[in-house]
């Protein structure tokens, strides 16, 4: 008894596109970035694509980026792909931040525990800095390689500059991220990732591998630091730089906030972006009952 089915994920998407064959009904897959890129590298994972992209009356990426190496991927279906960005919570907006500590730079990572995350790059980082005595690092979230990780910081003689929070509960991200002065993402790959956007809004500057999904969003030299994936050299670079220069640090800060306060990044206009699509979907589908 549905009109249309939206499914999010390659793997919903394919389900969906049978479903939605089986009680004709347009389905809609939004397609978040690692499961383009799990295609890839994978058999299984490029037939679950082929099928969500093929079975779907209209793909959505969540950046610019990945819609890009999907039409190319998919010339066949390149006017049905579509970019509708993911918003920030007006929370992230109005965070009070908490007064910055003399010598200490506060560090905050979000996210699971896995190897793609490339949390041992940022314990690596952490371990090479010029200034690791001044520094101290959260990380909010668990995972698999958690055990791994804390030997890892252990090994390295960083296990005090080291916090590994656990999962925090996403009404409390704002008051996380509140209390740092600096983001930072290790990712070895990702979509467009949501907790970049809600750290820029919280007025973070910040640093960030060469993912293509933060192209646009993270500004070297203006709002954060952009450092080549796997890099650790550069992460730790980047973080000395940071820790060395409050000033510039504030200025970065002021600027990440101010680039997220624009209407292209409100939910609002994020389910604009939806109900387009959504009532497309309806209206095609309805014309060619006719």
């Amino acid at each position: 008894h549905v009109d249309l089915i939206h499914a999010n994920w390659a793997i919903c998407g394919a389900v969906a596109s049978v479903v939605g064959k089986i009680i004709k009904r347009p389905v809609v897959t939004t397609l978040r970035g690692d499961d383009v890129t799990r295609a890839g590298r994978s058999w299984l994972e490029r037939r679950l694509l082929d099928a969500a992209v093929k079975g779907s009356h209209s793909i959505v990426c969540v950046s610019e980026a990945m819609a890009i190496q999907l039409r190319a991927s998919y010339p066949s279906r390149a006017c049905d792909i579509h970019v509708c960005l993911n918003g920030v919570d007006e929370a992230f907006l109005h965070i009070a931040r908490s007064s910055p500590i003399s010598g200490c730079l506060r560090i905050v990572a979000v996210g699971s525990l896995i190897e793609r995350k490339g949390y041992d790059l940022l314990i690596g980082a952490i371990a090479r800095m010029r200034h690791r005595d001044g520094v101290c690092v959260r990380i909010a979230g668990d995972g698999p390689q958690r055990s791994q990780l804390q030997r890892q910081a252990t090994t390295l003689g960083i296990a005090d500059r080291v916090d590994f929070t656990g999962e925090v509960a996403p009404k409390e991200i704002p008051q996380f991220l509140a209390d740092a002065d600096i983001f930072i993402l290790t990712s070895r790959s990702e979509g467009r990732p949501n907790v970049v956007i809600e750290a820029l809004a919280a007025g973070l500057p910040v640093v960030s591998s060469a993912l293509p999904g933060i192209d646009g969003l993270v500004k070297h030299g203006e709002n954060g630091w952009v450092v080549e994936i796997g890099d650790i050299a550069g992460f730790a670079h980047a973080l000395d730089e940071a820790f060395a220069d409050p000033d510039e640090r504030v200025r970065r800060a002021a600027l990440a906030h101010e680039c997220m306060r624009g209407e292209e990044y409100s939910w609002v206009m994020t389910g604009h972006s939806y109900d387009k699509l959504f009532m497309n979907a309806l209206v095609e589908r309805r014309e060619a009952a006719l």
